[in-house]
């Protein structure tokens, strides 16, 4: 049990640091027309691969959690229910350690990926914001008064959302609009907005020019058609920038399905800004694709049939050449798993799945008043306490049986034997015949030794020893897989 108690130990430690993300993160059907359709639907592609991300994590801390609680009825029962626990555990295992593995393998891309779409909806959203950046109409003044106290103004203004960037309303983002899907089933398609320094009009009346007239004084440019007269002169406004869509592609077939990259252009952002946040979105999407494929199996019954159950029992039973496609060694096979688990799959329902749900640990394991069931604790540190206690206890109920036994024993038993005082080498080396030396209580007889006759190794105070050197281990072991989920659990809220 200790040995597959670190191995979750290892498994939460290793996954506090990774995750999951799901390949569906681009909503293919979404209009993007503009700077905020872009901003909103990267703000989706950020949370779809956060929220999965977490999910993802969540399914291994239940599928930790389940192993843990298998454990503790492996610690609880004796015999063949605590053997069937134990190997059902480890095929959980097994699992969480597969995933934790992929998951190791694409966190910091996905992490990566999502840190950039997040960075693309930002710049979206400044953009749609500088859109508004114009230079305001500056009524016509005489030339006199155009350069004096009445100076004729470059006004700049830009007009900011008040509820927030691409928002309708306050904490009410603007709605993507639904429509065909976008690419063509072999190509991923989507757009941004880029801006551009507005190209000033080369004709009197076009904006970002100067407005010359003869009308009168101070009267607005709207008011009037601006020409090359010079009695007057004022400012005809217009957009400081120029926006456009820039359509960014990928092919999702074939061997190349990276981004391609855009040309350098004299619009913002640049193809230097945004060439290498692709490559960083579509690390997110082979995570993606490659974290799509996991799954934990966490069913008991399903578990218990497993096929690498019945290939290892063979190899226990008959060597490195047992399989249980020999007839022979799979009679012998099926007969453990029915003493393990019942002659009916089913029957792992009725046993352990049923523990699972109404077994109350002990109050002095668990604390509480003792009404807690297992299926309801997913404390870390509670279900480590359930395996201590029942580990400690069985160990106890053991020497006590042993206990018992000797005294009712009316012939002295091998561990009466060794309860007596050790021979001394003096006294057993007098004996050069196996019979006079094995007659001899405390005395051991090998022939290839020399004295033949020697005192006979004690073993009771190794096995003590042992079994409290292994405690301690298990304790730690347990104590590190409370960290570690603690650890763990604590990095998951941050999420």
């Amino acid at each position: 049990m200790a040995q597959t108690t670190a191995t979750i130990a290892f498994v939460v430690f290793v996954t506090a640091n990774l995750g999951s993300v799901n390949s569906e993160l681009h909503d293919t059907k979404a209009e993007l027309k503009k700077a905020c359709d872009t901003a909103t639907y990267f703000r989706q592609v950020s949370e779809n691969g956060h929220r999965h991300l977490k999910a993802a994590l969540s399914s291994v801390t239940a599928a930790v959690t389940k192993a843990n609680k298998l454990l503790v009825l492996s610690a609880r029962n004796n015999g063949n229910q605590a053997q069937a626990a134990q190997l059902i555990a480890s095929q959980l295992l097994k699992q969480i350690q597969t995933t934790a593995k992929t998951l190791e393998q694409n966190t910091a891309d996905a992490l990566e990926g999502i840190a950039a779409a997040n960075r693309i909806s930002g710049s979206q959203e400044l953009i749609a914001e500088l859109e508004t950046t114009l230079i305001a109409d500056n009524n016509v003044r005489t030339l006199a008064d155009a350069v004096n106290s009445q100076l004729v103004k470059v006004k700049p203004e830009i007009t900011a959302n008040k509820n927030g960037a691409c928002q309708k309303a306050e904490n009410q983002r603007e709605d993507l609009t639904s429509g065909g899907t976008r690419g063509d089933g072999q190509t991923l398609t989507w757009s941004l907005t880029a801006l551009e320094a507005n190209t000033p009009g080369t004709t009197p009346n076009q904006p970002l020019t100067l407005c010359g007239s003869n009308t009168g004084d101070n009267r607005a440019v709207s008011a009037i058609t601006c020409d090359t007269q010079t009695t007057q002169i004022g400012i005809k406004g217009g957009n400081v920038f120029k926006a456009s869509r820039v359509d960014i592609t990928r092919k999702t077939t074939g061997v190349n399905t990276e981004y391609t990259d855009l040309a350098d252009s004299t619009k913002v952002p640049t193809a230097k800004t945004l060439n290498p946040e692709l490559k960083l979105l579509r690390k997110l999407e082979k995570a993606a694709e490659e974290l799509e494929k996991l799954s934990i199996n966490n069913d008991a019954t399903t578990l218990a049939q497993q096929e690498q159950i019945k290939s290892v029992i063979a190899k226990a039973l008959d060597g490195e050449e047992g399989s249980y496609s020999k007839p022979e060694t799979k009679t012998k096979v099926d007969a453990i798993l029915k003493e393990l688990f019942g002659d009916k799959a089913e029957n792992v329902k009725t046993t352990i799945d049923q523990d699972l749900k109404e077994l109350k640990p002990s109050k002095a394991a668990v604390g509480g008043n003792g009404e807690k069931k297992l299926e309801t604790i997913n404390d870390p540190k509670e279900l480590a306490d359930a395996q201590i206690y029942y580990t400690v206890k069985n160990y106890i109920a053991d020497q006590e049986e042993k206990k018992k036994k000797q005294a009712g024993s009316s012939c002295p038993t091998k561990a009466d034997k060794a309860s007596e005082p050790p021979k001394s080498a003096d006294e057993c080396k007098k004996h050069n015949t196996e019979k006079a030396c094995k007659d001899e209580t405390g005395c051991d007889f090998d022939e290839t030794k020399d004295p033949k006759c020697f005192p006979k190794v004690e073993t009771d105070k190794k096995d003590e020893k042992s079994f409290s050197r292994n405690l301690r281990v298990s304790v730690s072991q347990e104590f590190f897989v409370f960290m570690s989920l603690t650890q763990f659990e604590d990095f998951f809220s941050k999420l």
